[in-house]
This record gives C-alpha cells, structure tokens and sequence, in this order.
C-alpha cells in the first residue's frame, strides 16, 4: 500500500484505535480477580481426624471479592452401599495476610460456609493471603488392606480460575511411605491428570500443571498400610451413618416399629380360631349359598363367586341360560324363587322393571356391574364382621405411627437443611399414596398369574388369562418403575436407609392388611364344614348315571365356587358316555334340542364340559364387570473423579 498524504491520518485513527483496544483488554485481564495459589496442608493422625490448613492467595479487584473471601464445606458425603456420612468439621483459625482476620460460619444446603471478613470493612484492590484451618473427623476411607485419604483438595465450586493448587499430604510415623498416588483433576465427575504428585518421606506432594478454570479442581487419593491409623468401630460407623441421615435413621425405626407392632396386634387380634377335621358331608352349610362359601374361603368376593350366583340361580330353576352365537349370555325368567336372601338382590337387580330377560357378556353392561355390585355387598354383610373380623382400625394405627416416624425424620432434616427437608416431604407424600395404587396392581398381576397357572382351568381358558396377564403386566410397568424412581429420588436427598425404610413399612402394612383378618369361632365352624363339604366333592361318586346327572346339576355351583369345576367337568363327560351306550335316543333328542341339562342351552354340545359351561358364564360376567367399572467407594487406582471423596465445595468472594 502506498501511503499518501490524504490517507495517512486516517490510517494513523486506526492504528490509535487498536493499540488502544488492545491495551484496555491486557489492563482488564490484568485487573481481574483470581486465585494465584490454592496450597493445602493435609496433616493425617494417628486418631483417624485430619488437620487441613489452607493457604489462598487471592488478587481482589472490588468486584466480587470487596470485604474478603468465603469457603464452603460440604457436611454430606457419600459412604459405601448408599449410606451418608455428616463429615465433622472445626475451623481452628483464619488469618489474612499474616494476621487473625474475623469470620463467621453459616450453615448452607449439605454443608457450612466460612465468610472471612467485615462487613463494615472492604479490602485493598491487590493481593491478599488467606489462611484456613480446620479439622476434619470421618474422611479416611478403610478398605481390607490399606487406608485412604481421597480428597478434594480446592472443591470444584470456585467462580475465579486457580492459576495454581498444590497438596502436600504427612501421615502418621507408623504409616511408612504410601502404597499409592492418584490425582484428578478438572470439573466434577473429570478424572483428567494434569498433576504430577511426589512420594515424600512422610506423605506425598502434588501440584497441578495448569491453570484451573472456575468450576474447575483438584482431587487426589493417597493410600498406605493399614494399622497406621485408628480404625472406627462398627458401633462407631452405625452411630455416624445413622446420626448422617436423621430422615432415613427415623423412617427405619419406624419401619422395625410398624413390624413389629403388627406382629404384636396379630399374636393379640389377628389369630383365627383353630381349625377341627370333620369327616366329609354331602352339603354344603345349610344357611351358605355357592357365592357365601367362595367368600368364607378366600375372605373376599370375586367374579366366581358371581358367576357361582348365576348359575345356582339357573340350577334352582329361577331362569333360563341361554349361550349367544355371537357371544354372551341369554337369562330367561322362570317362575323359580331363589333360596337365599342375596340370590334374590342379585334377581331384582338384573330383571328391573318387570323384565323377563336380560343379555350378560356381550359387551359392557351397567346391569351386571350394578347387580354384582348389590350381590356382592350382601354376601359380605353376612361374614363380615360376623365370621371374619377385619381389624381394619388395627391396621391404621400401624400407617399412623409410620407417618409420625416420617413427620419426626422431616422436622430433624430441615433443623440442618430446608431444602433437602421439602424435597424429602414430597417424595414422601408421593411414595405413601402411590404406593397404594402400586400395591394393588402387585397382588392384582400376582392374581392374574396364578389363574393362569390355575390347573383347573381349562387350556383354552389358561391361554386367555396368560394374554390378560401380559397386558395387565406390561400396564403396571410403568407404575412400577415410577415407584423405583421416586425411592432411588429419596435415596439420594437421604441415603439407603429411607428407601430401606419406606419398602419394609408398605410390604408389612400389605401383609398385615390380610393376616389381621381373624377368623371368629362360628366363622371357623362353617369353615370346616365347608372343607368337609369339599372333601365330599372331591371323592363324589353315585350311580346310575341319571342319579349322577342330577347330583352334578345340584352340586354344580358350589363346585365352580370351590373351584372344582374341572374335576365335575371330567364326570360328566363319563356319564354322557354311558347314557350313550344305554340310551343312545335320549342323547339324540338332547343334540337335537341342543339342550345339556334344563336350565341351560349351549349353541353347541359336540365338545360340551361342565367346565366349558361354568368358565364361560364366569367369563362373561367378568367382562361385562371389566367393561362396566368405572457413589465412587475410593479413588485408588484411577477409579476417582474431581469431585469424589471428602473435602470439596468451593467458594467466592464477597
């Protein structure tokens, strides 16, 4: 280029401006605030404490360091197998350039904060030194064969760079040289190595080889022969890990107390009177219809027991069964009457409003809900709490006292740390009522699976229930893992114990919501009579077939509610055989008619059970139902990280 004299000043403006630019960015990179030297001095005894003096040299500009410096510490700390430690720390003086400088301690979130300086005072623009020592209780880690400081030298919280960190570590006399040396350094979870570290006569000495950035640290590991130090006792680690965690401390406790609590409330009321053997009977209870005994047996009221009702209620003449060829169920109204008391609510509540027929099983259906609804609440009425008491009042007061186990680990949290305390109150809240939902999806899947196992059943009807238990599974699958989520959340603002805690209070709780049901002694009498009733139906046996036949259609529906009705099923394929062989024109008219028995007519009979008869009245009722109802352990080895072990924290200016 050719300079001209019409040029030349305004290339001379330019030149101007960037010398000028340029010297203003070195006077602000000059003027910033840093740390020039992080130096620890880690002295280790004999009594297992540390003594750590930190000397900090910073360069204070006014901007974020005007009155002096802070220091955190964290309080909290990850042990081994989740647990949480509550590191004990004692500043033992702060100097600032050579001389005491005041400071006061604040608690802050899962740690302490050292504020160094006045407020009423603001420092010098330049370089000042600050000097921090504090002892510390609960760092060193025990492993089988050696011991370890794994350390976080100047925490990874800083907002200024550390143009340079160093630790020189001195163990005990008997402690010998260290067995191994591991440093780490840039931000949390790094394990990056720019550091060189020297063995010493007594310790080790390790510096970093680069500036740190903020957020940026330096975290080292030394280990040497066990036996130098004082190992803590195992009562010593109990009482630390249990005084770490008082949420997950006082929800354990609670937890043995809901145990054992139940425990005691079973021994005093929730034992049954003791069972006699009667020798088998050909009748069932005189006062106990099919549905009553499946509910005295298996202490609730199921889908079989209803369809036990709709087919006592057919077997007595009450109404015709007439299976639909595009599925369902046709119920006729003859002039039968029921026998008992809650077969004729489950009447009046399918044939309102004088009809004389109603379909069941096609779709879903308001009527089978509602009558099922009816039926089921008046066979109840007659057990509970007559024959079967619930303690259900028993059973609350265990969930009371656990929620007060809860609320006294919540207060003693947010006595140390709010934050953490709602964050635990939340999680709590949410896990006590999820976990009802999720308890009642568990024993609903375990249910299903078992009715699919259920040799009973037919196998066309064991291969139903296996699809509806896949679906019905993969549906509380995600329930299941948000439960998993939430515990692993309350873990980690607590430790191992809450999780532990929580798991052991809804599964005793859940136990205990069925074995506090107490059988009383009238229960227990026609409870075993019913056993002697299905002694009777298991060894049934009569003949001529015809007398068979209609023994089959009386016994029937306590049958299918005792769950027998395969073992029936085979019977009456034996007695079709033999009437076949001796009255071959008596089954002809029956195929002809397409009709099995009175009350009842199939839409085919070429492979006709009792079995197929009762499963799919049972299962047509049970859809109509179903549509109609609404840590790092150690840093040896390379297996560390900046930010693992104790120390840490950070720090800032103020």
């Amino acid at each position: 280029m050719v300079l001209t004299g019409r040029n030349t000043p305004r290339m001379t403006r330019r030149l101007t401006a960037w010398v000028t630019l340029a010297a203003l960015s070195t006077l602000t990179f000059a003027q910033r605030e840093v740390i020039r030297s992080f130096d620890a001095d880690i002295f280790v005894n004999a009594d297992g404490s540390i003594v750590v003096t930190e000397t900090i040299e910073v360069v204070a500009r006014g901007d974020q360091i005007k009155r002096g410096i802070y220091r955190e510490l964290p309080t909290l700390a990850r042990g081994p197998y989740y647990t949480r430690l509550n590191p004990a720390f004692t500043v033992l003086g702060v100097t600032r350039d050579g001389q005491n400088e005041p400071y006061a301690i604040e608690p802050i979130g899962g740690g302490l904060r050292i504020r160094i300086g006045r407020e009423n005072r603001k420092l010098s623009p330049g370089p000042h030194t600050f000097a921090i020592s504090y002892e510390a209780k609960q760092q060193l880690r025990h492993h089988e064969t050696v011991d370890e400081l794994y350390w976080n030298v100047t925490g990874d919280g800083w907002a200024f760079p550390i143009e340079r960190a160093s630790a020189t570590v001195s163990l005990p006399a008997a402690a010998g040289k260290p067995t191994s040396i591991d440093v780490y350094t840039g931000r949390a979870g790094q394990a990056g190595a720019d550091a060189t570290s020297t063995e010493t006569a007594d310790g080790a000495e390790i510096k970093t080889a680069r500036t740190l950035a903020p957020g940026e640290g330096l975290t080292i590991s030394v280990a040497w022969p066990a036996g130098a130090v004082t190992r803590p006792s195992t009562n010593d680690r109990i009482a630390a890990m249990l005084g770490a965690d008082p949420y997950g401390a006082t929800v354990l406790a609670g937890a043995f107390g809901v145990v054992i609590y139940y425990i005691v409330a079973w021994w005093l009321r929730g034992r049954s009177a003791p069972s006699s053997v009667l020798p088998p009977r050909d009748k069932p209870p005189e006062a106990l219809s099919p549905a009553s005994c499946r509910v005295l047996k298996k202490r609730k009221y199921d889908n079989t027991a209803f369809a036990a009702g709709i087919l006592n209620l057919g077997v007595a003449g009450v109404f015709r069964i007439t299976e639909r060829d595009g599925g369902g169920h046709d119920l006729e109204r003859l002039d039968g009457e029921p026998r008992f008391n809650e077969e004729r609510t489950l009447l009046k509540r399918l044939f309102k409003k004088g009809a004389t027929k109603v379909t069941i099983g096609d779709g879903p259906s308001a009527a089978a809900a509602d009558a099922s609804g009816a039926f089921g609440g008046d066979v109840k009425v007659q057990h509970f709490p007559a024959h079967i008491v619930r303690n259900r009042g028993v059973w609350f007061l265990g969930l009371v006292w656990f929620a007060l186990a809860v609320i006294v680990g919540l207060v003693l949290t947010m006595l140390a740390d709010q934050q953490r305390a709602i964050a635990l109150g939340f999680f709590s809240a949410f896990i006590s009522l999820w976990s009802v939902g999720v308890t009642a999806l568990t024993f609903g899947a375990l249910a299903i699976w078992a009715s699919a196992f259920d040799a009973s059943k037919t196998p066309t009807a064991r291969s139903l229930v296996t699809v509806g238990a896949v679906l019905f599974t993969a549906f509380a699958v995600p329930f299941w893992l948000a439960e998993l989520f939430v515990l692993r959340e309350i873990m980690r603002q607590s430790s191992i114990l809450a999780p532990i805690g929580l798991g052991m209070s809804i599964a005793a709780a859940a136990i205990a919501f069925f074995a506090l049901r107490r059988i009383t002694p009238e229960g227990r009498r026609l409870m075993d009579e019913i056993d002697a009733y299905e002694r009777f139906l298991d060894n049934f046996r009569a003949n001529p077939a015809t007398d068979r036949l209609e023994a089959l259609q009386e016994h029937l529906p306590y049958a299918v509610a005792l769950d027998r009705e395969r073992e029936w099923g085979e019977q009456f394929e034996e007695i079709a055989q033999q009437m076949l062989e001796s009255d071959p024109e008596d089954i002809e008219w029956l195929t002809r008619r397409q009709h099995i028995i009175p009350w009842y007519i199939g839409a085919t009979l070429s492979d006709f059970t009792v079995s197929d008869l009762s499963s799919s009245v049972g299962n047509s009722v049970s859809g109509s139902l179903a549509s109609s109802s609404s840590i790092s352990s150690s840093g040896m080895g390379g297996g560390g990280s900046v930010g693992g072990g104790g120390g840490g924290g950070g720090g800032g200016g103020w």
